[in-house]
């Protein structure tokens, strides 16, 4: 047996105990690369081009790309923002009225009208829906009287009736001077009014028009749109790195992505043998700085030539605080050389001896995304965690929808992987199967996926089979292996299309590509069914989550600071009285290095506990190269009691008045320094014992 890299592990029984991230798209903790530093322009950056050797192993890279380009659409606002601002959704109205009266006549033409014009972000189609009224009067001529109703279509039921309105208005219109009275980003009032007084008759002139826009076309709507019209990929596999990107104008108008396939070829492999790769995913920011993620997948060899699982990358999101124009980039670096982890050829029961502990919930799971009752037995005691998209518990906090269906476990007790939904913004394909991805983790997974999008994926206890019902609505069905036929060559056949244990419905309740703020989550069992609802507000861009039986609702809201160069992250939980039961938050600032969390709340008021993370702003003050799991954190402030000695240790101005520096002996008896588990280092620590009494001199290193 060749050992020469072999895992200190061994993994032996113990094996599925190690909680590791074999999820090839499992966020670890951890980000922020200094895009100076040698990991990116140094020795390392190699790496992504050279093949990687060990214990007569090569690992290369190969991918596939995609590309497309698109612009926003929408209506422009009244205020000019830099960058300016398109809106999907412009309602008009318009209120006229003309009345002249004498002692004995009274004459009155009246308009009364209103549109809602809506745009679809991603084919920029628009549907515009019209209502209101317009009508003459007369006391001394009823005849000429009439009246006309605007109908959804945007006609009158008698045009010649408006047409003599309209015209009326427009010769009176003509030549007045209007006056704007509100000019904001979401609202433009324009009125006019008149009154011509004569000895005896009046005439009263008044005009108000209003628009007001809302569902602002962001930039993320606009990655959305990008790939959602993105070709599938072509299958022909290119040696050599690439990356996934997306970039904008300096008007934030036009933008462009690309998305990315990629895998690893494993030449030279021994049959049977279970190699772990490490690798990481870097994305540079158009600031300059970037974050870094590292990921790591189990491949076990079927011969000297072996490829890992297929990773997507789709174009990284664009950030608050960045300049105007430029590109974000993720590229793949820091190959690390395989790892031999297991040389015993079998199965996804455990590898070595080993299964349970340490293994995948059960298939067909369901997960949300920062809650625990999707369903219990998915806990996060495995790497299936939250994946890329907006959530990542340990890192970042629950943004937007995100949705997870496990496959249950693969080889060595790691868990196979999951389909998820996620999204920051709400879109029509989020209910059709080209927005579900998965995310594996070794070759005893097969994902049969074709034109791009996913149909079925088999794994060694199930098989998830996607099955579209309408452009509204789609089916994931889960089968035992044992109701599994053989693969036709397309896909692997249903022995008993009816007999899944399983079934996940994923539907826009509302049936429209015009309303698609809503998204419902089913799942089904004999004799069961539950339902996720999510609801978007486009007003205040936050997402909610109503869970099955009204027992909570949970909602996430985001918003940024670009001259902090911070952004934050809050949630909220209701209790079925419609009560706040839990609040918090999360802000993330940008250093040079990349970006860290720098407070977390939770509890509201009275009870707000915050807890505070301090950074080293260069490598050199830190100590060292800050990488994808390495960040420079100073110091860690918990939400102690108010002169507790860890809080002693903290900036002078994040101090609580009365706090002083220092350290003192807890008890004179015991002459030890009371100590907290904190990341704060004691340099020296001296003791002087004179009479029972004792004093310590402390220094911190902040």
């Amino acid at each position: 047996m060749n050992t020469c890299c072999l895992n200190h592990h061994n993994y032996n029984a113990s094996v599925p105990k190690l909680a590791f991230g074999m999820n090839a798209r499992t966020r670890l903790a951890g980000i922020g690369l200094n895009v100076v530093s040698l990991l990116l322009v140094g020795q390392v950056a190699l790496w992504h081009t050279l093949a990687q050797s060990a214990c007569g192993v090569e690992v290369l890279i190969e991918t596939q790309t995609q590309t497309a380009a698109k612009e926003k659409c929408g209506t422009w606002g009244c205020q000019d923002t830099a960058p300016p601002k398109l809106y999907l959704k412009q309602v008009y109205t318009h209120k006229a009225t003309q009345t002249y009266f004498d002692p004995n006549t009274k004459n009155t033409y009246q308009l009364d009208t209103s549109s809602v014009l809506i745009y679809n972000p991603d084919s920029c189609a628009s549907t515009q829906t019209c209502s209101g009224t317009a009508s003459r009067s007369s006391t001394s001529a009823p005849e000429f009287n009439c009246t006309a109703t605007l109908l959804p279509d945007c006609s009158w039921d008698n045009a010649a009736c408006a047409a003599d309105v309209h015209l009326f208005f427009q010769n009176i219109f003509k030549n007045a001077s209007f006056q704007t009275t509100e000019c904001t980003s979401n609202t433009r009032r324009v009125e006019y009014h008149q009154t011509q007084q004569w000895p005896s008759s009046t005439t009263q002139i008044d005009s108000i028009e209003t628009w007001t826009w809302s569902d602002e076309y962001t930039e993320e709507m606009l990655r959305k749109a990008i790939i959602a019209q993105m070709l599938p990929f072509d299958g022909q596999w290119v040696s050599g790195p690439s990356s996934a990107s997306y970039s904008l104008d300096s008007l934030h108008i036009s933008g462009q992505g690309r998305k990315m396939l990629y895998r690893f070829k494993l030449s030279g492999a021994s049959a049977g043998t279970t190699y772990k790769l490490r690798w990481q995913e870097v994305t540079v920011y158009p600031d300059g700085t970037s974050g870094a993620v590292w990921l790591e997948e189990y491949v076990r060899a079927a011969g000297p030539e072996t490829y890992s699982s297929v990773h997507e990358v789709d174009p990284p999101p664009w950030d608050c605080g960045w300049p105007a124009e430029g590109a974000v980039k993720t590229t793949v670096e820091n190959v690390a050389p395989p790892q031999i982890v297991s040389t015993i050829g079998g199965g996804g029961g455990g590898g070595g001896g080993g299964g349970g502990g340490g293994s995948g919930p059960e298939p067909g799971t369901g997960r949300v995304c920062g809650s625990e009752d999707a369903d219990q037995q998915a806990r996060d005691r495995s790497a299936a965690r939250c994946f890329v998209g907006p959530c990542f518990p340990q890192q970042s906090p629950c943004t937007g929808l995100n949705f997870g269906f496990s496959m249950g476990t693969a080889a060595l007790g790691s868990p196979a992987g999951e389909l998820y939904i996620s999204g920051d913004v709400p879109s029509p394909d989020l209910a059709r199967p080209n927005s579900l991805r998965f995310n594996g983790t070794g070759s005893d997974v097969e994902v049969v996926a074709p034109g791009g999008v996913l149909r079925q994926v088999k794994a060694p206890q199930a098989l998830a089979h996607i099955e579209p019902i309408d452009q509204f609505k789609y089916e994931i069905r889960f089968y035992r292996l044992a109701d599994v036929g053989a693969n036709t060559g397309v896909e692997y056949q249903l022995l008993n299309p009816a007999n899944w244990f399983v079934k996940w419905t994923i539907q826009n309740p509302d049936a429209s590509t015009n309303s698609i703020n809503r998204l419902h989550i089913t799942q089904s069992r004999p004799g069961q069914s539950k339902t996720y609802q999510y609801k978007f507000d486009p007003q205040n861009r936050s997402w909610s989550l109503v869970h099955p039986g009204n027992l909570r609702e949970d909602c996430w809201e985001a918003s940024c600071d670009p001259a902090a160069r911070t952004r934050q992250h809050s949630f909220r939980v209701r209790s079925p009285n419609g009560a706040v039961a839990l609040v918090g938050s999360r802000k993330y600032q940008r250093f040079p290095w990349g970006e860290g969390l720098v407070e977390s709340s939770v509890g509201d008021g009275a009870s707000r506990r915050t807890t505070r993370r301090f950074y080293y702003e260069t490598a050199a003050q830190a100590g060292f190269v800050p990488n994808g799991t390495r960040v420079p954190v100073k110091l860690i402030v918990p939400p102690h009691r108010p002169c507790d000695p860890f809080v002693q240790s903290a900036p002078d101005n994040h101090k609580p008045a009365g706090c002083r520096r220092a350290c003192s002996c807890h008890s004179p008896k015991r002459r030890r320094l009371e100590h907290h588990k904190r990341p704060v280092r004691l340099q020296q620590r001296r003791r002087v014992d004179r009479r029972n009494k004792c004093a310590w001199r402390c220094d911190n290193l902040l």
